[in-house]
């Protein structure tokens, strides 16, 4: 999908307006914010580290500390509650860097969450009830292959008994099944999380990882898998049997990373990446040093697709940052229930400034 004279065109977005920041005063490394919409209400998920300042030299670490907070609205985003605190760090011992959010069919809320070190390096999930923003203990949860980490939203299977989620680790991109009746009568050890199929199975040279899942209304799964080291970009690929298997991944024609993905009514799909290259298309991405990758400007943009992902328009700015490649990026979009479309994502928009949770919300044409 190189040739842009091929690509659908990009529809919108119009009225696009950034929303006030959340509550502070906060300080810290805000990142990694999830979004989900319960009976008409915003609820928006994210981590937060300990980092009081960054310096240039700081390229790829997301701060010690991490904790994860919750934070809701009313009015459609324009305005968020308080954030609270849902899982603290234990200090010495573990570092919150996930919080990924989904809403599920019968109104309750999960929650994925992960520590990074510095001693424990695990996954887990926790739910809150249908009408409650309490959510229940987490519950660990491990995969075959040994850690990683999960990405995106959690899908509903086909036949409504379990929810997929796409995890990656040594052993490639996969998606895994879990039960919610089952993790809630688990006991105190950790819960292995049946593979229900591979995305990806590594080999040599450029791998696959953070992959965002979303069923389109045929039935399809559709996945979005970053690439690293970025030679082609983001790729794609299908499962026509509920995750089971998929088409072998294809590059679609974008240097970005960190995707996720918005399935809109009749089909058309709505994804929201870091963009490697959103100045000049024909550079293709950042090579090489540390110090490339971190001066090297960057931005969260959006792409669409109008046939459930068989082709994309060029991305389309939402926000630049220099603030350094992995210090901006990660975000989610929601449907809002009056049609207009909610984007969350993090920026450091100058060297040394901290991530911050930024909101916008526009129109498509």
């Amino acid at each position: 999908m190189d040739d842009a004279s091929k690509r659908p065109p990009f529809p919108g977005p119009r009225d696009l307006a950034s929303l006030p920041p959340l509550p502070g005063p906060w300080g810290g490394y805000q990142a990694f914010p999830t979004l989900a919409v319960r009976d008409g209400r915003i609820f928006l998920a994210f981590r937060r580290g300990r980092g009081k300042s960054r310096g240039e030299e700081a390229v790829a670490g997301h701060g010690p500390g991490g904790d994860v907070y919750l934070t809701d609205s009313g009015d459609l985003g324009q305005t968020f509650a308080p954030p609270r605190p849902v899982l603290r760090h234990i200090p010495e011992v573990t570092n919150e860097h996930d919080a990924l959010l989904s809403a599920l069919p019968d109104g309750s809320l999960a929650l994925m969450t992960r520590s990074h070190g510095p001693e424990r390096f695990v996954s887990r999930v926790q739910f809150a009830p249908p009408g409650a923003t309490a959510f229940a203990p987490p519950v660990e949860v491990t995969v075959p292959g040994g850690y990683g980490a999960f990405f995106g939203h959690l899908v509903p299977d086909a036949d409504g008994q379990a929810l997929l989620g796409t995890f990656y680790n040594g052993a490639g991109v996969a998606v895994v099944a879990l039960t919610p009746q089952a993790l809630a009568q688990a006991g105190p050890g950790p819960v292995e999380l049946p593979v229900r199929g591979l995305v990806h199975a590594h080999t040599e040279g450029p791998r696959l990882n953070e992959t965002a899942l979303a069923r389109l209304p045929s039935g399809r799964l559709l996945a979005l898998s970053r690439q690293s080291p970025v030679v082609a970009g983001l790729h794609v690929s299908f499962s026509d049997d509920d995750g089971r298997t998929f088409s072998p991944p294809a590059p679609i024609g974008v240097f970005g990373e960190a995707p996720a993905l918005l399935v809109l009514p009749g089909g058309e799909v709505l994804a929201l990446c870091r963009d490697l290259d959103p100045g000049d298309r024909r550079r293709g991405p950042p090579e090489g040093t540390e110090t490339e990758a971190r001066t090297f400007p960057c931005a969260v943009s959006l792409l669409h697709s109008p046939n459930g992902g068989l082709s994309w328009s060029r991305p389309r700015v939402l926000a630049a940052y220099d603030g350094g490649r992995f210090h901006g990026g990660y975000g989610d979009l929601l449907r809002l229930p009056d049609g207009r479309i909610l984007a969350a994502c993090h920026l450091a928009r100058r060297p040394g400034d901290l991530p911050a949770v930024a909101c916008y919300r526009f129109r498509l044409s």
